[in-house]
């Protein structure tokens, strides 16, 4: 069976720093998290100060949008492709998501739709993702949210190591951007995500939010000998990252412009098979789009060849009908025809070949 999504873990490393951890005693929120901070920083090219390390990528988004500071009932622009993690944390601060339309091509959000949205309601905030890692379509976004004064989220959960338009790394910028390194991501701790800042923002508020809203962390109250003394002046969350999952992170970080590499690889000959559009740099996925998904789903199911759906629309589910949103043509036609196919490190030439020559055999492409 080839595996849909297989973790590419460097044991030995993160084995050698896991025994470091465990003998210092620090296996919780502690110097290998900022360690592992500041190699993120020094990765994005941008202070350290910036990045802040989370227990999962639902986590560094929902800080995000705390950070936004809205009041109840107002209303962000979103996107229905997505992992629900995007739409849930507007849920968990009483915010209304308004749906724009996708890009049918590429699931990403619409800047026509979003413009339509922006010029029709009253939208505080958008909420973006790069699906798949993929940022051809973000520039326009990004320029009508600056126009319009309304504040971007990045939802960067597919995107590390992409780069925009091939200069400054996702994540260098001047929105907040949200990572995810959950086990199948480009980037993995196992289960872990992180916040990276604008660089004119506090980093203080977000740290004690992601701490219980505690002014001061175990570790800064232990450098000089142990104090109980501190504060809580928010009410905050367990959100901070672990020691344990900072040291597979540290582990992996090094090796990821080479797997990336590998990812673009692979992603360049699905694309040549299928006829996708797509700006290469992370590739933690490559929508392929056919008219008979289903049939090369089964087909391919049937061939040993895992596959996936990424992903069904949002605003379907029960929680979201209720809202608002645009025409979702885009967004209703690349849900009935996307089909994830293998993408990571562990596949062979051989592997892809066969993967290629299962679904072209069977498969109508779509356009």
């Amino acid at each position: 069976m080839i595996p849909l999504f297989k973790p590419k873990v460097h044991l030995e490393k993160a084995m050698e720093l896991w025994k470091e951890a465990c003998e210092s005693g620090w296996i919780g929120l502690g110097p290998r998290v900022a360690e592992f901070e500041a190699a993120l920083a020094d990765y994005f090219g941008i202070a350290k100060n910036r990045v802040i390390c989370t227990a999962n990528g639902t986590a560094a988004l929902h800080l995000a949008v705390c950070g936004l500071g809205l009041p109840r009932g107002w209303t962000v622009a979103t996107t229905p492709i997505t992992f629900v993690s995007t739409n849930h944390v507007l849920l968990y601060e009483h915010l209304k998501p308004h749906f724009v339309d996708v890009n049918h091509q590429t699931g990403c959000m619409d800047h026509r739709s979003l413009l339509h949205a922006i010029a029709h309601n009253r939208i505080s905030a958008v909420m973006y993702v790069h699906l798949g890692g993929n940022t051809i379509d973000f520039s326009e976004i990004n320029n009508l949210c600056a126009d319009a004064e309304i504040p971007l989220i990045e939802d960067c959960a597919h995107a590390m190591g992409q780069s925009y338009h091939w200069r400054r790394r996702v994540g260098n910028s001047k929105n907040v951007c949200c990572f995810s390194f959950h086990a199948v991501k480009n980037l993995t701790c196992g289960e872990g995500g992180c916040l990276v800042l604008p660089e004119s923002a506090d980093d203080a508020p977000y740290r004690q939010l992601r701490w219980m809203g505690i002014d001061q962390d175990t570790i800064s109250r232990s450098k000089s000998g142990y104090k109980w003394e501190y504060d809580v002046p928010w009410v905050g969350y367990k959100y901070h990252m672990s020691d344990m999952a900072a040291c597979m992170g540290l582990a992996n970080l090094p090796h990821l412009n080479a797997e990336n590499e590998r990812r673009v690889q692979i992603a360049n000959q699905y694309a040549d098979a299928f006829d996708v559009d797509f700006a290469g740099g992370s590739c933690h996925f490559l929508p392929a789009l056919f008219e008979n998904r289903d049939e090369v789903a089964a087909h391919l199911t049937k061939e040993g060849i895992g596959c996936g759906m990424h992903y069904k629309r949002n605003d379907q589910y029960p929680m979201y009908k209720a809202f608002s949103h645009e025409d979702l043509e885009g967004a209703d036609w690349y849900e009935k025809r996307e089909l994830t196919l293998p993408l990571h490190c562990h596949l062979t030439d051989e592997m892809v070949l066969r993967i290629i020559a299962a679904a072209s055999g069977i498969g109508k492409i779509a356009k």
